[in-house]
């Protein structure tokens, strides 16, 4: 073995008469304890250097390294490079010009001690600058490198080398990083590379790289408070394969603007037929933002099982793919997983807020969604609609999230797996959520679609579902759901529109009981079936408040059973005083032989007060001067109405920056702008000021009335003892028991006149033999009242 061989040179200059600065060439191995000062900086490697093991070689603050081409230098002993903040340590390129790859790399072996955090033993850099290093041939090649080898990085930079700048691999225990810059380097993984054992990377810099920042492979991980940014392909990529138990924490970093996604997980098999199992992640309390790629993306390709992914309390913006996208794939077994998503802000992103593809045998997993805001994202809020092998056994609990202006739905679940699934049941529990003018083609706040391969039990309760547009049916809620049992309950469905079923569209051959639901003010949008509740082979709708305004959908009802059978829609609230005048808002088998029957009996005059409160009409703000704005509203009609508040100013669709308890009056003065929008909601006995509008404790916001207009809108349907007939009409409509001279008028459901003429008797035929098939609205004016009555044409 070549000992090592030191030289120091004291050069005269001449020239000023100035005194040129010492330097010392090394190289060999080092087989006693050795210091290297400042006095003979800078060091110059001309030769491998080799520290043995027992030995320690001490390098002192300013010191500077420098290595000729491909030399490099390795322990089997101790290095203490303990530099400051004002006197780094500098290993760096002997080059005139440095280049990245200039020289090798710094390694420490199995047999180098270990940094003891107890006794400030063992090898530490601290307060080092490691650059253009990187030029080596050599396995697992970077600029510092670990072989079962536990140095303590602290407080060290490591840019501009060729390949990857710290890479620890068949580690045994925890390498600790902290504190330490990482960028510019051309790395062959990831800036950060580690396989096996354990990291904690704590206050790291870890940016401009050119392909990932950290990178880990089977090793147990710990990442927090640092900055992850513009790294050529993820921020983060962690590799899980095997069995053993593994806890993984990614806390308080900020993943940035990183070219191919912020943090992926992935499970990966190195021999056929093993499982991954036992692996937790926590994932809280990050900024993950303006990633190309998902914010954070995990994948699973083995079967996988006893495994639990918690991602909580994390801003994810501004990402250009999914906020959060998870897939189990490749026809494998992913059984008894919990995956818990809580309290994120997860907004702006390029595709949906978060995204799960399921393919394979999955079952009995859990999924948690639970207090997050998921808005403005450019698909869906919540998608779980891709097709697998079989699905069975598996529970989802979405709660108390704020989901809105999604382009597509707030939720979608579409459940149609290919293979068979055993009698064990999904579970589904859609729980006080506001789902807020999201969009989609169907059911743009809840979209549900289950086949017969996927039994199911849905819940669907206390839930805000409000200004949702769909292109076709249901504004609010479709649900096709076949072979499973679905109770909706003391939802809020207000001011939701479609081209029909402009609230709630139900099909399937399952069983849905649907009570004690406010759906109100919602909107058909298209030519015809101008309806706001389509359905089929329903078990009851009793005690739900159901109505429109003039603006919205005239047929409130609309029972498609085509086997026949009697719906009983017992004890609601429809805001009409007699029976035909609900059966005017209703459309069933007295209006189409084709449908089953509406059972309205004991319907209430009043609101049903098991329902969600019912939202304040008849706002009317008044500048009174002095920043003094009157509002006031007409009164609730609920017998347990409490009180109401007033909320104004930075609405966010979900919220505003102000409110005031204004007690049980109809008149109250506050201070704002006659510009703020203002909105009043009315409260109940059981209101507690936690999630009362979600619980239907207190109304949601008003939304504006609109009055009859023969121009456009969608006349409202009113009372009247007139008889219509044949209905539907061919050729001609028989109009009896009206006064003389009252005037007759036909529209379309989209507002539109298409007839007028004045009658001169009791009795009066309109003709209606050129028209289109479809659906139109009579009214009647008589110059004391108008009423109104829906015909279907049939030529």
């Amino acid at each position: 073995m070549k000992e090592i061989v030191i030289k120091t040179f004291f050069g005269i200059c001449f020239l000023l008469g100035s005194f040129s600065k010492s330097q010392t060439i090394v190289g060999g191995s080092i087989s006693t304890n050795t210091t290297w000062d400042l006095t003979g900086s800078p060091y110059l490697v001309q030769n491998n250097v080799a520290v043995m093991s027992g030995v320690i070689l001490t390098i002192n603050p300013g010191v500077v390294v420098k290595f000729d081409s491909n030399k490099s230098i390795q322990f089997f002993g101790a290095l203490r490079a303990i530099g400051t903040q004002n006197q780094k340590i500098i290993f760096t390129s002997g080059a005139a010009v440095p280049s990245p790859g200039d020289w090798g790399y710094i390694l420490f072996n199995s047999n180098s001690p270990a940094y003891n955090f107890f006794t400030d033993s063992g090898s530490i850099m601290k307060y080092c600058t490691v650059e253009y290093a990187g030029g080596a041939s050599v396995s697992y090649n970077g600029a510092v490198r670990m072989n079962n080898s536990f140095p303590y990085l602290n407080n060290c930079t490591v840019h501009n080398n060729s390949k990857t700048a710290i890479k620890g691999w068949n580690l045994t225990d925890t390498l600790c990083i902290d504190s330490c810059t990482i960028q510019s380097n051309t790395v062959d993984t990831g800036a950060v590379y580690i396989k096996n054992g354990a990291v904690s990377i704590r206050g790291c810099n870890i940016s401009n790289n050119s392909l990932a920042g950290i990178f880990v492979s089977d090793a147990a991980t710990v990442i927090k408070h640092s900055v992850i940014n513009a790294n050529n392909t993820r921020g983060i990529m962690l590799y899980k394969s095997g069995n053993n138990i593994e806890t993984d924490s990614i806390i308080s970093n900020t993943i940035s603007n990183n070219l191919t996604g912020g943090l992926s997980i992935n499970y990966i098999s190195f021999s056929p037929g093993v499982d991954v199992n036992n692996k937790n992640f926590v994932i809280d309390s990050n900024t993950i933002l303006g990633n190309t790629g998902n914010g954070i993306s995990f994948s699973t390709e083995p079967s996988s099982q006893n495994n639990s992914l918690r991602i909580f309390g994390n801003t994810l913006n501004n990402n250009s793919a999914n906020g959060i996208g998870v897939y189990y794939g490749f026809s494998n077994v992913f059984f008894n997983n919990l995956l818990s998503i809580g309290n994120n802000d997860i907004k702006n992103n390029g595709a949906n807020g978060f995204y799960l593809y399921n393919n394979g045998q999955i079952k009995n997993n859990s999924y948690v969604i639970y207090g997050n805001t998921i808005w403005n994202n450019a698909a869906n809020g919540i998608d779980d609609s891709q097709g697998w092998w079989e699905y069975f056994g598996n529970s989802w609990t979405v709660t108390d999230n704020i989901i809105g202006n999604n382009t597509g739905n707030g939720i979608k679940f579409s459940l149609t797996p290919g293979g068979l699934s055993n009698a064990s049941s999904n579970i589904f529990s859609i729980k006080k959520n506001k789902l807020i003018n999201n969009g989609g083609s169907q059911g743009s706040g809840i979209y549900m679609r289950t086949n017969v391969n996927c039994p199911s039990k849905i819940l669907i309760e206390q839930n805000v579902i409000a200004e949702n547009t769909s292109v076709l049916q249901g504004g609010g809620i479709y649900l096709g759901v076949n072979d499973s049992n679905t109770i909706l309950t003391e939802n809020t469905l207000i001011n939701n529109s479609a081209s029909t079923s402009s609230a709630i569209y139900y099909i399937g051959n399952g069983n849905l009981t649907a009570n004690k639901n406010t759906i109100v003010y919602n909107k058909a949008t298209g030519n015809d079936s101008l309806r706001m509740v389509y359905l089929e082979e329903t078990v009851s709708f009793n005690n739900n408040n159901i109505y429109t305004n003039s603006c919205s959908s005239p047929i409130n009802l609309w029972y498609d059973d085509f086997n026949g059978s009697t719906l009983n829609a017992q004890y609601c609230y429809w805001k009409q005083s007699t029976s035909t005048g609900i059966d005017g808002v209703i459309w069933d088998y007295f209006d189409d032989q084709n449908l089953g029957i509406v059972n309205p009996s004991g319907f209430q005059l009043l609101p049903d007060t098991s329902a969600p409160v019912t939202p304040v009409e008849n706002v009317i703000k008044t500048n009174m001067g002095g920043g003094n704005i009157q509002v006031s509203w007409a009164a609730n009609s609920e017998t347990d109405l409490a009180g109401y508040k007033i909320y104004w100013g930075s609405p966010t669709g979900y919220s505003f920056a102000n409110s005031i308890n204004a007690g049980n009056v109809i008149t109250y003065t506050i201070t704002a702008a006659i510009t703020d929008t203002i909105v009043v909601t009315a409260y109940d006995s059981q209101a507690n000021g936690i999630d009362d509008q979600v619980e239907g404790h207190e109304s949601w916001f008003n939304v504006e009335n609109c009055n009859l207009s023969t121009g456009n809108g969608n006349p409202g349907i009113g009372q009247n003892n007139y008889l219509f007939y044949p209905n539907p009409a061919k050729d001609f409509l028989v109009i009896k028991n009206i006064s003389a001279g009252s005037t007759i008028s036909l529209y379309d459901f989209s507002g539109k006149l298409i007839m007028t003429q004045k009658s001169n008797s009791a009795q009066d035929i309109l003709n209606t033999s050129g028209l289109p098939n479809g659906i139109f609205l009579i009214e009647v004016n008589n110059g004391n009242s108008k009423s109104y009555q829906k015909i279907i044409i049939n030529n």
